[in-house]
């Protein structure tokens, strides 16, 4: 708008006269002493009081307002701007998976308004994805981390920013159980219109399944392979990083390393500085012990001295032969701890179902779950004692066991 307002002026004796408003002036170039309809109706002046059209101000009364030499000799155009104090961001640790998920069996459709939210903006910061939740009635600051959690599990979402930023991955099919055939799931962003798109293909068959905690799974069922490329031909023309991901679950099993090389290679070193903290080691089924020092190998929690009245902890892996603070996904870090104090984690698989029972003590680091979620396209059922991982064929199952060195107890 800057060829119809030149300028723009604020009152500056708001403060002096002890209210929380002030005058906007606002230079407008017309033709006649109407206000454009272009600029009266502008989303972004909407949100602000009423013109004052009834008492026009003088060149004198203005420049008294603003002390500035204003560049116009009258002006009819001025609102009173509400002020809004900024609100207080508490510090979240987005990584805090201490405290169990609130689990709301009604939240569905939310879920799928905040995917599609995130697949239109592309990326934020920590903070507008909590106050998205918020907004969407999805959750306390809690509970957003799990939801993210979940977004990332299906492959739509990634962190940047050691968790301080997110952004949305492009869109992508993935395919699920080779027992299935030619059926895939919609990974990555997406909205409505890109849905109504496939389903107008013809040569596919979709198919929408809800998800315990998380937006609903896009699943496409082809007749052949030939139809799966005739799609994607068809989509890249409105979406240029749409791709075919593949069995991306059984593909990132392959590559991942087993227990140990994940936690020497692909934990990331951080620096800590002990001495700021209350250190809490993880015993197997707690943290307990406050203590100045690390006391050998393991989880630990932290609490910083100097911010007592704040509840945020940050939780590392302590490396004495590296003598190096690591850190890495919650989950991963208590899976580790339990490996090192002797606990060997135990599946259980349903051969005849395809199912991969996990129990909650055993809770799998997330890129060793997120092969599990890619393979089903599902998020697991919740059950008591643990997670139901459906559409697990044995290989993989077999996979994940020898990797992460756990014990897999054969079902009927």
């Amino acid at each position: 708008m800057r060829e119809r307002i030149p300028s723009m002026y604020c009152e500056k004796t708001t403060v002096q006269r002890g209210i929380r408003e002030f005058y906007f002036f606002l230079n407008i170039e017309c033709d006649d002493d109407d206000i454009p309809y272009d600029v009266l109706h502008r989303p972004e002046l909407q949100n602000i009081a009423r013109p004052i059209e009834e008492q026009p101000f003088t060149y004198d009364q203005i420049k008294s307002m603003t002390s500035r030499e204003v560049d116009l000799e009258s002006i009819k155009y001025a609102r009173r701007i509400g002020y809004r104090p900024p609100e207080i961001v508490h510090p979240d640790n987005p990584f805090d998976f201490a405290i169990a998920s609130e689990l709301n069996d009604t939240a569905q459709e939310s879920n799928n308004y905040l995917l599609y939210w995130m697949s239109a903006v592309g990326k934020g910061t920590w903070q507008t994805f909590r106050e998205a939740c918020r907004s969407l009635r999805l959750s306390t600051n809690t509970e957003a981390r799990h939801i993210f959690r979940r977004f990332r599990l299906l492959g739509h979402v990634e962190y940047l920013n050691s968790g301080s930023h997110w952004t949305i991955c492009p869109p992508c099919l993935v395919k699920v159980s080779e027992r299935q055939g030619s059926r895939y799931f919609l990974s990555g962003a997406q909205v409505p219109v890109l849905i109504r798109e496939i389903q107008d293909f013809g040569n596919v068959k979709v198919e929408v399944e809800s998800n315990h905690g998380g937006p609903e799974s896009v699943f496409l069922k082809f007749n052949s392979d030939t139809d799966v490329q005739e799609l994607l031909t068809v989509l890249r023309e409105m979406y240029t990083h749409f791709r075919d991901a593949g069995p991306a679950g059984t593909k990132l099993a392959d590559v991942l390393p087993e227990l140990n090389g994940w936690y020497r290679d692909i934990l990331s070193p951080i620096g800590v500085a002990s001495d700021r903290y209350w250190l809490e080691k993880w015993n197997g089924e707690d943290f307990v012990a406050s203590v100045a020092e690390p006391l050998g190998e393991g989880m630990y929690r932290l609490k910083s001295l100097e911010k007592r009245d704040q509840e945020l902890y940050y939780y590392y892996y302590f490396a004495p032969e590296r003598n190096q603070w690591l850190q890495g996904d919650w989950y991963g870090l208590r899976f580790l701890a339990n490996y090192h104090l002797g606990i060997q984690a135990e599946l259980t698989y349903e051969p005849t179902l395809e199912q991969l029972f996990v129990p909650k003590r055993y809770h799998l680091p997330d890129l060793y779950e997120r092969t599990l979620v890619l393979a089903a396209g599902k998020l697991p059922s919740v059950v008591p004692g643990g997670l139901v991982y459906e559409t697990i064929n044995p290989p993989l199952a077999e996979t994940i066991r020898t990797k992460l060195y756990a014990q897999l107890i054969k079902g009927r």
